[in-house]
């Protein structure tokens, strides 16, 4: 079955540590911080942990520090991480978040269960074992997505056409979760965000936009980019179809 890809593995680091004493002079806070390997350089945790040491806590990596920490702090969602969280909780700890959390964001089939059981509405949807759903649908002749049930980062998601084209797509995982691809109504549909987002806060979002044939850039018109350097700062997104996007961006320049 494919993983999560490179770097899901808990990253092992001494994060440095604060004032001898805490801000009530009692001793220090010791935060573990459960870090996958890709996301080391990233701002965050790297925020955090410079937080955390500016008011006087000790900051110690989950791998090596887990049993003399107060509390743990995530920064990934891989296997590795949720096994961290279940052990620190098991014995006691507090979490951040909390292991079935994590699992929750991780796993699209129980966030699906629990959008049904809300009465959240969404598009038709199958999950099931790949390939065998994908021959289940292949009389279906509508758009489809499809993505896995465990992906991650935006990673192989995909819309087909119909169902004959998913039955021929190649996808690497054991398990999709398939939904029925709900076009526009025949129109350009946009976006725009003068907001600064985190690069995976919108990282769904641009797959998906990307997946539908729309265009997604900065508000200084160039493709987003991600895992970035610590202290470069994104900008807002605009979204929309090829031939609307450069219109929208400028008219958005010359209204600023």
């Amino acid at each position: 079955m494919n993983t999560m890809g490179t770097g899901s593995e808990l990253h092992a680091v001494r994060w440095g540590r604060g004032a001898n004493v805490g801000p009530d002079g009692g001793a220090p806070l010791r935060v573990a911080v459960a870090c996958e390997a890709r996301h080391q350089f990233q701002a965050q945790p790297a925020g955090l942990v410079t937080a955390l040491l500016r008011r006087g806590a000790e900051v110690l990596d989950a791998v090596d520090g887990l049993w003399g920490s107060d509390v743990v702090v995530a920064r990934g969602r891989s296997e590795a991480v949720i096994e961290t969280l279940e052990l620190a909780e098991a014995r006691g700890l507090p979490t951040v978040n909390t292991s079935g959390g994590v699992r929750n964001v991780v796993d699209k089939a129980v966030m699906h269960e629990r959008l049904s059981r809300a009465a959240v509405p969404m598009p038709e949807s199958w999950i099931g074992g790949w390939p065998a759903l994908a021959f289940e649908l292949a009389d279906v002749t509508h758009p489809l997505v499809v993505k896995p049930v465990k992906g991650d980062n935006c990673r192989d998601v995909h819309v087909v056409p119909n169902g004959a084209a998913l039955a021929k797509l190649a996808f690497p995982y054991d398990d999709a979760i398939v939904q029925r691809y709900l076009p526009n109504a025949g129109f350009d549909d946009a976006a725009i965000s003068e907001k600064a987002r985190g690069e995976w806060g919108s990282c769904a979002g641009v797959a998906l936009a990307r997946a539908a044939g729309g265009v997604v850039t900065y508000l200084d018109g160039k493709a987003p980019r991600f895992n970035r350097i610590p202290g470069e700062r994104p900008l807002g997104l605009i979204a929309a179809g090829p031939t609307l996007r450069p219109r929208l961006l400028e008219a958005f320049i010359a209204a600023r």
